[in-house]
C-alpha cells in the first residue's frame, strides 16, 4: 500500500452470482428500467409462469460481485441477508433513480424500504422471524431516510462521488 492512499473499503459480503427478486410493490409513478454493472430494475408489463401481470410489478437483479455491508446496526439475520441486499442497492442509487423517474429521493427510499420487507417477509421460515422482521422493518423505515442523508452529507465533505460504486 501506498503511504498516504488509504485502502480500499472492505464490505461484509460479497456476491458470487447474480441475485434476483420479483416484488410486487408498486415503484413510485414515473419508474423506469435502471441498470449499471451492479444493479438493475426493470418494470414488467407481462405475467410470469402463470401469474398474471399485475402480480409483479419488477425484477430486481444484484449482480455478481456488488458488495455491501449485510444488516446495518442489527445482527445478520439469515433472513434478513438477501433483503439487505437489495435495500442497500436501491438507497446506494437512490438519487439517480429518483432523476430518472422524476421523483423525490424519499419516495424512491420509502419503495426500498417496503421491497426489503417483502423480501425478508419471503425468506422468514417461523412467526418469530416474521415478527422480527416487521420490527426490524419499523426501525429502517424510521431511521433510514434520516441515515442515508447523514451519509450523503459526509460523503459529500469527503470528495467521494454520490453513488459511488462500491469497490
Amino acid at each position: 500500500m501506498m503511504p498516504g492512499v488509504p485502502e480500499p473499503r472492505k464490505y461484509a459480503a460479497v456476491l458470487t452470482e447474480d441475485l434476483w427478486h420479483l416484488s410486487k410493490v408498486a415503484p413510485p409513478k414515473g419508474a423506469r428500467a435502471f441498470e449499471n454493472r451492479y444493479f438493475s430494475v426493470r418494470f414488467l408489463s407481462y405475467g410470469i409462469r402463470g401469474h398474471s401481470a399485475e402480480s409483479y410489478k419488477a425484477e430486481l437483479v444484484c449482480r455478481h460481485e456488488y458488495a455491501w455491508d449485510e444488516c446495518s446496526v442489527v445482527w445478520n439475520f439469515i433472513w434478513a441477508k438477501w433483503a439487505s441486499c437489495f435495500h442497500d442497492a436501491i438507497y446506494q442509487w437512490a438519487e439517480a433513480l429518483a432523476k430518472l423517474w422524476g421523483c423525490t429521493v424519499k419516495e424512491v427510499l420509502a419503495w426500498a424500504d417496503a421491497v426489503f420487507l417483502e423480501r425478508m417477509l419471503q425468506d422468514c421460515h417461523t412467526k418469530g422471524e416474521v415478527f422480527m422482521a416487521h420490527v426490524y422493518f419499523a426501525g429502517v423505515r424510521v431511521f433510514g431516510y434520516r441515515y442515508h442523508q447523514i451519509a450523503r452529507f459526509f460523503r459529500s465533505i469527503s470528495g467521494r462521488p454520490l453513488g459511488i460504486i462500491k469497490s
